[in-house]
Formats: structure tokens, C-alpha cells, sequence
């Protein structure tokens, strides 16, 4: 049995490794981009935007005219500050994807660059953690108290949840106590002081 085992951790390990270096080999970042982005990330910190504007091929100066790339390049600089790294992340289609660390922030530069190192498309925006959709919530919980109790508001639609579309809130429970006789208070439900069965 133990050798069957280790037979399989073996297949696996090797199943995992040849998967990754063909992810590592098909995800390679492109030599013109990668001189690009350098040159992009050079000019745009030393503010010299006429330079980068230098680096758009001629058709695509027809979407990115002179003076709506340096609006851009100054809006982008007075809102995140200069440019400390770029990271490759993939290449899809034409763009190759960059994640950019600035002094304020991150975003993410999808550049398109021809066989001639010019830029022939650009798409900068913010970055933002997606987090993974849970389909169900496997936090162990642990509650302050004993005896009945009812989840009021808790869920992942907005109809089991009124806090859905509250980011901070998304997965947040309204947990209502159920004292003895069913009810969620103790004297005629008309005042909090006391009256309430509650934790909070």
C-alpha cells in the first residue's frame, strides 16, 4: 500500500511540475514589450510625456493624440505618483499585462506592442483584488452564548442578505436570540434598554 502511495505522489509531482513549466514557457514576456514598458516607466517618472507619446506607432497616434496622452500621463502621475516596478503578469492576444507598484497605489498597464517596439494599443486602470466567490461560507463560528438562535439577515443574494452589496459588510450575519418562549426579548419588546436578548 505504501509503495501504491508513493507511486502516486510521484505521478502527481510530475504531472504538476510539467504543467507548470508549460505555463512558465507559454507565459513568457515579449522582448519589445519589456523594452517598452522600461522606456514608458523612464519617461513617465521623469515627466517628460512627449517621449512616450514618441512611442505610439502612427496609427494608433489617431487614438492617442499628443495632447490626450499627456493629460492622461499627468492625471495618472498626480493621482498614483511615479512609477517604483512593473511585473509581468500574462500575455492575451495582442497585450502583454503589467501590474505597476506606485507610490500611491497600483494598476494594471495592458500594452500592445508591434514588431517595431511601438506601442499600437494601451489600457491602464486600477487594480483591484477580486476576491474568489464562496459558494458557502466555511468560517468555523464560535458565538458568546447558549440556546436558541436565528440567522435574521445573512447570505449571498440580496434577498437573504440586505448587506450584499456592502462591500465591508457582504458577508456579515444579523443573528437574532431566542429567549425560552420563542421570543427575541424579555419584557413587551418596546424598549432596548435590558429588554432585548442580544450580542454585539
Amino acid at each position: 500500500m505504501a509503495v501504491e502511495k508513493k507511486s502516486v505522489k510521484s505521478i502527481l509531482s510530475l504531472i504538476i511540475i510539467v504543467f507548470i513549466t508549460t505555463s512558465a514557457i507559454a507565459q513568457q514576456e515579449p522582448l519589445q514589450a519589456k523594452s517598452v514598458i522600461k522606456l514608458f516607466k523612464e519617461y513617465v517618472n521623469a515627466g517628460q510625456y512627449n517621449l512616450v507619446c514618441s512611442l505610439f506607432a502612427e496609427k494608433a497616434k489617431a487614438n492617442f493624440p499628443p495632447d490626450r496622452t499627456v493629460s492622461f500621463l499627468e492625471q495618472l502621475q498626480g493621482r498614483y505618483g511615479h512609477i517604483k516596478s512593473t511585473s509581468f503578469i500574462s500575455v492575451e492576444n495582442s497585450f502583454t499585462t503589467y501590474l505597476a507598484d506606485l507610490d500611491k497605489g497600483q494598476v494594471v498597464i495592458w500594452i500592445a506592442v508591434d514588431s517595431l517596439s511601438k506601442i499600437n494599443g494601451l489600457f491602464v486602470k486600477p487594480y483591484q483584488i477580486i476576491p474568489a466567490k464562496v459558494e458557502r461560507n466555511t468560517s468555523k463560528l464560535s458565538l458568546p452564548f447558549n440556546g436558541s438562535w436565528t440567522v435574521f439577515w445573512g447570505g449571498d443574494t440580496k434577498a437573504l442578505n440586505l448587506h450584499n452589496g456592502v462591500r465591508f459588510q457582504q458577508y456579515a450575519f444579523d443573528i437574532v436570540i431566542n429567549g425560552l418562549d420563542g421570543r427575541s426579548y424579555k419584557t413587551d419588546g418596546k424598549s432596548n434598554t435590558g429588554s432585548r436578548w442580544c450580542c454585539g
